[in-house]
């Protein structure tokens, strides 16, 4: 499957009950888009940067993404970056869970996160880091492209 790193694909493709070597015009649009859910963020240079300059424990994969025409290869592809940070059991007992098992809104207990400034929480649905606002703010210098930051409560 194109744009997947070697990192998630086996992952990704085990949970969907897809064999590695389907053809990817064999999927459907719902699967193409639980595969998607699956797979992990992906991180442009400069974002990648930041994190590293935050976190010395995040690992991070170089990935290719690749265009269908051959001639657009030249002018699109470039590296990206998927990460692998710090899990943390930090949501708030009192953070409700919706019947779907989202969050209505997420809330960090702030005592469980050890001062980290990059962490993703356990048991949230979607693939999401919470970042400290220093951090938050080192990225918007660098004007990002496709990045939504979000206020989270803290207690």
């Amino acid at each position: 499957i194109s744009g997947i790193g070697n990192i998630d694909d086996d992952e990704i493709l085990f949970r969907r009950k897809i064999s590695p070597y389907r053809k990817a015009n064999e999927d459907s649009l719902d699967g193409c888009a639980e595969i998607s859910k699956n797979t992990r963020l992906v991180l442009s240079e400069a974002i990648k940067k930041v994190l590293a300059m935050y976190d010395d424990n995040i690992s991070f994969k170089a990935v290719q993404i690749f265009p269908n025409e051959q001639s657009q290869i030249p002018s699109v592809a470039r590296a990206y970056w998927i990460y692998d940070c710090v899990m943390e059991e930090c949501i708030h007992a009192d953070a409700i869970k919706l019947p779907n098992g989202a969050y209505q809104e997420i809330i960090i207990d702030k005592r469980k996160i050890k001062g980290r400034n990059i962490f993703r929480p356990k048991g949230l649905q979607q693939n999401q880091i919470v970042v400290s606002l220093a951090v938050a703010e080192s990225i918007l210098r660098r004007n990002p492209y496709g990045v939504s930051l979000k206020k989270v409560e803290m207690r």
